[in-house]
């Protein structure tokens, strides 16, 4: 996927202010393009301490293997960021700079 500078900008403000839930037309293509693929090596998340805290892991090809763990986040909406950062970046996309948003 390809995107202008300011489009691409616009997708990453909507997913911060809003990672869960309805989000626009374009931004949703985006996350069924992160989404979609094989699992081995997918991030994932992990609730360490129910409605507490998240952490980010990643998911094995093998089933009955948990996910290995990554990288304690906090809060989920931390979690869900740290995991749309990571899938932009493994697609190519260009580099998130926090500064813009």
């Amino acid at each position: 996927m390809q995107f202008a500078d300011a489009e691409w900008i616009q997708l990453a403000r909507e997913f911060r202010a809003q990672p869960i839930g309805y989000h626009s037309a374009g931004l949703t293509r985006l996350l069924s393009h992160l989404r979609a693929g094989g699992m081995e090596g997918k991030y994932c998340i992990i609730c360490i301490e129910p409605h507490r805290n998240w952490a980010i892991g990643r998911l094995s090809a093998q089933r009955g293997v948990p996910p290995a763990l990554q990288d304690n986040r906090g809060t989920l909406d931390e979690a869900e960021w740290a995991i749309f950062k990571l899938r932009c970046r493994d697609a190519g996309l260009p580099a998130i700079d926090e500064a813009l948003l």
